[in-house]
Parts: structure tokens; C-alpha cells; sequence
């Protein structure tokens, strides 16, 4: 997923140069939170006739949850989602990949959070959307829990991969979980709790090789 502000344009050509060379992939979609006219041109010479071929979905609204609303386009069972600023090779996709073989009904991450309390957040929420809520929460790193295992609950979208199931059950939520990610942008927690909701399952932590581009706000991935 990319906007027309963004500064990491190399790094999302780069990303799709490299995940042209998958065996395992069938088709590139880049949502694009803008209009299609606004796509530069080192992006849209990638949509060229190739064995994986990219195809751009400019959307009419940017909105971090459009990457969760794209299922129609999908031709696929299992959806990889890659954001432009981790650096995942084949061999990191392939591990996803195997995992999710063996549990489609949950998610499969890299980047893995616990989610906490958050009162504060609901109560913003409900003030902004006229929406009585219940519950609140926001993700923190890992904790030890009881066992001294470090515990987690959310899989972040950095390179996250899952059914296409999902990705409908999220188009087809009702409006309030949309009106919440919209003030919160909280889109990753919602679809987190949208499929563990679902499978009564909680997200895979993959050991894959992947690394955060220097410029990456989220640097601190949890290995």
C-alpha cells in the first residue's frame, strides 16, 4: 500500500521488483490510497506484462484500511500483505507461507505485538463517532507471562499473511468497527481481533528473515 506523499517510493519499487522474482506468487496489488493519475512513473512502468504481473487499485479515499478491503481483486486463498518499509526475501515469504499451509485459519506474522487496556482510547472513539463502545485497547511489546514465555496477541501487518476469508469478513464488519479504525487508526488491532474472533485463534509469530529499511518508524521489531 503506498499514497501519492510518500517518500519511499525506492523502496516500494524495490519491494515489487523483488516479489516479481517469487515463485510462489501469483499477482502484485498495490493499493493505492490516491488517484491513479498520481502513480510516479518508476511504479506504474512495473505493471508491464510479467509472470507476476502488478496490478495498481488507486482507491478513493486514504485510508489505512483499504490493504483489509481488497478481496474482490484477490485470486488466491492465502493474501501475503507486505507494507513498503520491511525488507522480506523469498525465503522469508516461503517460511509464511509453509505456516500458513499448515493453520489457514490464522494469521502468520513477523512482527508480533500484545495488546493492553486502554480506556482513554475508547473513550476518544465514542466522543468522535457518537458510537457507545465497549472495551479499549492499544498493542505494547511482548510481555512474560506466568509461564515466562513472552506472550503475544497481535501479528502487525509489516509482512502478515492470512485467508482471503478474512479480508471479506473485514469489507462486510459493521460500520461502527469501521468508524472506530477511521478515528483511531487502529486498523491492524481490528483486524487482528476481527479474525481471532473468527477462529478463536490467536496469530503465529514466524521466525522469518526480514529486516525494517533504516527509515522505518517501527525499527524496534520484536525478533
Amino acid at each position: 500500500m503506498s499514497y501519492p506523499k510518500s517518500e519511499r517510493f525506492h523502496r516500494l519499487a524495490a519491494i515489487i521488483e523483488e516479489v516479481q522474482t517469487w515463485a510462489t506468487v501469483h499477482e502484485i496489488l498495490l493499493v493505492w490510497n490516491g488517484n491513479g493519475s498520481l502513480v510516479p512513473e518508476t511504479i506504474s512502468a512495473l505493471a508491464r506484462p510479467h509472470e507476476v504481473p502488478l496490478r495498481i487499485l488507486p482507491q478513493r479515499a486514504n485510508k489505512l484500511d483499504n490493504r483489509w478491503r481488497v478481496w474482490r481483486d484477490v485470486r488466491t486463498d492465502a493474501i501475503l500483505n507486505l507494507d513498503d518499509d520491511v525488507n522480506i526475501k523469498q525465503r522469508g515469504s516461503q517460511c509464511l507461507f509453509d505456516i500458513w499451509r499448515s493453520a489457514p485459519d490464522r494469521l502468520v506474522g513477523v512482527d508480533v505485538r500484545a495488546h493492553s487496556d486502554h480506556p482513554g482510547a475508547i473513550e476518544k472513539a465514542e466522543k468522535k463517532s457518537g458510537v457507545k463502545l465497549s472495551g479499549g485497547f492499544a498493542y505494547t511489546p511482548r510481555h512474560t507471562d506466568e509461564s515466562g514465555r513472552k506472550a503475544y496477541s497481535i501479528a502487525l501487518p509489516r509482512a502478515l499473511m492470512g485467508h482471503k476469508k478474512y479480508w471479506q469478513a473485514y469489507d462486510y464488519a459493521e460500520p461502527s468497527l469501521r468508524e472506530v479504525v477511521d478515528t483511531l487508526l487502529c486498523d491492524d488491532i481490528a483486524f487482528n481481533f476481527l479474525v481471532s474472533n473468527a477462529s478463536r485463534m490467536g496469530p503465529i509469530y514466524a521466525r522469518a528473515p526480514f529486516a525494517p529499511f533504516p527509515e522505518s518508524q517501527s525499527s524496534n521489531s520484536l525478533q
